[in-house]
């Protein structure tokens, strides 16, 4: 990257300004190439030796300080000869005047002086060139009320640099920006003095940083010297934070990268309050992410820091990340623990890592794995709620291999499962797999595009498959090894005569040992015969009702039978479970009907139409013609009920056609299990239009402890978590704004024949802005069935959130508390940080808020 106070030094000589309007003319000059083609270097330079002019030709052609034209080409065509005839790239500029002054030797570019240099612009109210001084001025002026405007302003792509004045000295080739200020990005950069020792060097005394956009600022980042390479790195010493230019804290120097690829650097400190261990009410102070990030090439990087705490001791973190492109990957993460407890001290560890490989097309190996020295390492060191959580360690590897033409796949797999809490593991080690894929037992598989007449037996097809497994089971004081396996063929076959009407009959023949190891574990083997027969149609009601902007609505029928057949045997013992004791054969005949409605609103607005489903009501049974009793399953009934994306209502019934003495009644089943779900959201943007009361989808997504990113996957219903699960502590981003409100309600009653139990609950969430900077959230959750307890009782609250925010020009302010259990337990969590760096923040009170 150029470093734009060279740029901009060059830019403002006006040694390189080739055309202007004369003081006559009122309006500027348009933007034009300059005549003489001047080469403008990327690297400032001092320009040639000037040839012998003697200044009394230049003084007799300027004998005003606005000259007609003829004299103002004579003075031009002096200057060039005067520069010398180096042809270059050129540029262009624009001014209303330029003025040559004899007194002081010096040119003049006056009244909206604008010089262009490929995707550089820069502005000034005026640009002086002193020849005697060899000194080149950008500077602001006075207009006639006294005011300063013009102020240089140098502009390249989204960089901005402002500053009082611009000064250059050409002979010594070091330039100064007074008072200069750059926006980049979301930073500002400032500084008092600016000094260019090089092209690509310059000094900055008492410069600044910060996101704020105010003239003054409420808070930056402070050093009295700055050393900068440009594109490279700088060097501050020493760095102060401070607010409204108190100086808070400092840190004696500090080194940040200018580079925009990825890049070797010191990891982002912070500093915060962390409970001494899973559970504990004492707290103390930590130091995180003390460390350095190694990025030697493309292919790995290596980040190594260290935690620092006020009691317990420090937690060392390691992260390896390799990667090859379409051949491997992988990360291997490890921390250790010193953990200080009085006087002693022990040492804990934790390593995960997980690799992939491609080896060639057909062939990959992937392997994955967690291990731990104690079952409390995660809970006492890991601010996450999923991993606190998660109690199961798992690790594996697995290599697979397929051949393409054939259709044969080989799976090679170890495994081991814990589990922290109970101490108990699994292990496989190995497991053996060969599978064959489907094909057709004559002729070849038939391809897309192809015609459809096709020969009956070509509808057959076969696969296969093989499984040797030996596995460990037990804890660490008992321990069963057992070593099982299993074949399996199966022929099949799809038939469609009609459209309405499917056939799938197949044939399995499969065998299994449970533990080859045991002699007196006998063989299976069994034969397994099904056929289904499915008769399917779909009928189409229209209506049209034109009723304001409903045009029409659809009925879908869709009726459903389906006849299985299924006939098993089975022969323990023998070879491979040939000619050992048959079982007789077990047949299973079942009928299942199924009957679905759903229902289609076409919507016309303007132009656009919409369809949406209203509704859908759907029943199934079966009859299981060889049970003796009951053979006609319990009826099962649900209806869905959409309006637009503001309310879901999902009703679900199951009823029983038998009585209590199992007499079939088939007009009037008796209710046997009872469920409703219903939730309504609405929502609206701060500008007061609705937002089509859609719940926010945005997953929430929690930092690990050297930056990256996991996501948080939302509820399984209503799309939006309540409570503890809505992630109180998310980034101020993730909040939204303007109002909402979300309701979700439950009911279920189940019956048997001497009991009934009943389930009620009540889920409601709201936010909305009490004004522009402060934000309320608040969400429950309610027991409504709890016998004993009165309805209004705060035993009923489950989980309850109060969440009120304040936002400030730079920072926001987060106060979460239970109000339900506030005036007990006094329990909070109080979080600040600022919104374009949310590393900075203070937080106060209990996480799990």
């Amino acid at each position: 990257m150029i470093h734009p106070l060279a740029l901009c030094l060059v830019l403002t000589s006006p040694l390189y300004a080739q055309q202007a309007s004369t003081g006559e003319q009122a309006k500027p000059a348009p933007l034009q190439q300059a005549s003489t083609g001047e080469s403008v270097g990327l690297k400032l330079v001092r320009p040639q030796e000037e040839p012998a002019v003697e200044a009394t030709e230049i003084e007799q052609a300027l004998q005003d300080s606005t000259v007609g034209i003829a004299d103002l080409q004579q003075a031009r065509a002096l200057l060039a000869t005067a520069r010398g005839t180096d042809k270059g790239k050129g540029f262009e500029y624009q001014a209303t005047y330029m003025r040559y002054y004899e007194v002081g030797d010096s040119i003049l570019l006056q009244g909206q002086a604008v010089v262009l240099h490929k995707e550089a612009k820069l502005e000034a109210a005026e640009m002086v060139f002193r020849r005697k001084l060899d000194q080149v001025e950008a500077r602001a002026a006075l207009d006639s009320s006294g005011r300063i405007v013009g102020h240089p302003v140098l502009r390249k792509g989204d960089e901005t640099l402002r500053g009082e004045r611009i000064l250059y000295d050409l002979e010594s080739e070091q330039g100064t920006i007074l008072s200069g200020r750059i926006h980049r990005d979301k930073g500002f950069f400032a500084g008092n003095i600016i000094q260019t020792r090089t092209a690509e060097e310059f000094h900055v005394h008492r410069g600044s940083y910060t996101t704020c956009d105010k003239d003054h600022p409420h808070f930056d980042f402070y050093s009295p010297r700055i050393k900068v390479l440009a594109g490279n790195i700088a060097v501050a010493r020493p760095v102060y934070f401070r607010i409204a230019r108190r100086r808070l804290f400092w840190i004696p120097f500090y080194v940040f990268s200018l580079r925009e690829d990825r890049q070797s650097g010191i990891l982002t400190p912070s500093f915060g309050n962390r409970p001494l261990n899973f559970g504990a009410s004492q707290s103390e102070w930590e130091l995180r992410n003390l460390g350095y990030y190694l990025a030697p090439n493309d292919y790995w990087d290596l980040s190594l820091a260290t935690d620092l705490r006020q009691r317990s001791g420090w937690l060392g973190r390691a992260r390896f990340n390799y990667a090859l492109r379409y051949r491997f990957k992988g990360r291997i993460n490890a921390q250790l623990e010193n953990r200080q407890q009085g006087r002693s001290a022990s040492r804990n560890w934790r390593v995960e890592f997980n690799h992939s490989q491609e080896l060639g097309r057909d062939a990959s190996l992937r392997a994955a794995g967690t291990f731990q020295s104690n079952k409390s390492f995660s809970q006492d060191n890991s601010s996450s709620l999923q991993d606190r959580l998660n109690r199961t360690l798992r690790s594996n590897l697995s290599y697979s291999k397929r051949w393409r033409g054939s259709g044969n796949s080989l799976s090679l797999k170890a495994s081991q499962t814990k589990n922290l809490d109970t101490e108990t593991f699994d292990t496989i080690l190995p497991e053996i797999s060969l599978r064959k894929s489907r094909k057709p037992l004559w002729g070849r598989e038939q391809k897309k595009g192809q015609p459809q007449q096709q020969p009956w037996y070509s509808r057959i097809f076969y696969d296969g498959n093989a499984r040797l497994r030996n596995s460990t089971r037990g804890t660490s004081t008992d321990t069963t090894d057992r070593t099982n396996a299993d074949i399996g063929l199966r022929l099949s076959a799809q038939y469609r005569p009609f459209t309405w009407f499917n056939i799938n009959p197949s044939l399995s023949e499969d065998w299994r040992d449970q533990d080859l190891r045991d002699g007196d574990t006998r063989s299976l083997h069994s034969d397994r015969f099904a056929t289904r027969l499915a008769l399917t149609q779909t009928a189409y009601g229209l209506f049209n009702p034109q009723i304001g902007p409903l045009q029409a609505i659809r009925h879908v029928f869709k009726p459903n039978l389906s006849l299985n057949y299924q006939a098993t045997r089975a022969d323990t013992g023998g070879v491979l479970g040939f000619g050992g004791d048959a079982s007789p054969l077990k047949q299973q005949r079942k009928l299942d009907i199924r009957l679905d409605n759903t229902f289609w609103a076409k919507i016309q607005r303007g132009e656009d139409e919409l369809k949406v489903r209203l509704a859908q009501l759907n029943f199934g049974t079966s009859y299981d013609f060889e049970k003796k009793e009951r053979p006609l399953a319990d009826l099962r009934s649900s209806m869905s009920i959409e309006a637009g994306r503001y309310l879901d209502s999902r009703l679900t019934l199951q009823n029983e056609f038998y009585d209590t003495q199992n007499q079939l009644q088939l007009f009037s089943p008796r209710l046997r299990q009872f469920e409703i779900r219903t939730s309504a959201n609405w929502s609206r943007r701060a500008t007061g239009r609705q937002n089509n009361a859609e719940p926010s989808n945005q997953q929430d997504r929690r930092s690990d402890d050297f930056g990256s990113s996991q996501q948080r996957q939302p509820s399984n219903y209503g799309q939006q978590q309540f409570g503890f699960e809505s992630g109180l502590l998310n980034d101020i981003d993730n909040r939204r704004r303007g109002s909402r409100f979300q309701f979700s309600h439950y009911y279920s009653q189940t019956r048997t024949t001497a009991t009934k139990t009943v389930r009620s609950w009540l889920r409601a969430s709201a936010g909305f802005s009490l004004t522009p900077s402060w934000h309320c959230n608040y969400s429950i959750n309610y027991n409504l069935r709890a016998p004993g307890t009165a309805l209004f009782a705060t035993d009923r609250i489950t989980s309850e959130l109060l969440s009120l925010q304040k936002e400030f020009h730079d920072w926001t302010a987060t106060l979460n508390l239970e109000p339900s259990t506030f005036h007990k337990n006094r329990a909070f969590f109080f979080k600040a940080q600022f919104k374009d760096i949310p590393q900075i923040k203070f937080e106060r009170g209990e996480r799990r808020f």
